[in-house]
């Protein structure tokens, strides 16, 4: 008997239980290796799901601060902003490298970072930004 007729008998619904489990990108956002930044994204005009490593967010000074405090966000805005022109000028591989400039104190740093866009399981484009020798965590 398939598994769904007898999730059917058993349960009395007609729906099956879906077999399928989470993502490699969903489990890397549960434990903290990606943060999803996907709201502010879409502030900028990017049609995707975007989130940024643990290490970029690190590096670039994104996690100092509580999560909802302005300077996290207005760093996290930075590196989306930046990425959103990086997307809408460049044509071509699915890693494109883009710099940021974030200011922590009273200095301006620079930081190299790269989008790399990918599909999950879903076949849905994502985009994952990463540091330079980064690789996706999932």
């Amino acid at each position: 008997m398939k598994s769904w007729k007898k999730n059917k008998i058993q349960s009395g619904s007609i729906c099956a239980e879906p077999t399928q489990s989470r993502s490699p990108r969903d489990q890397a956002l549960k434990d903290g290796s990606l943060i999803n930044v996907s709201s502010l994204a879409e502030e900028a005009e990017i049609r995707f799901p975007v989130a940024m490593t643990a290490q970029v967010s690190k590096t670039t000074g994104c996690s100092e601060y509580p999560m909802d405090s302005d300077v996290t966000m207005d760093r996290i805005w930075s590196v989306v902003y930046m990425l959103h022109l990086a997307l809408k000028y460049t044509r071509g591989p699915s890693s494109t490298p883009f710099p940021v400039y974030i200011r922590k104190g009273k200095e301006i740093k620079k930081f190299n970072l790269k989008a790399v866009i990918s599909k999950d399981l879903l076949y849905t484009q994502v985009i994952t930004i990463m540091l330079p020798n980064e690789k996706i965590p999932y």
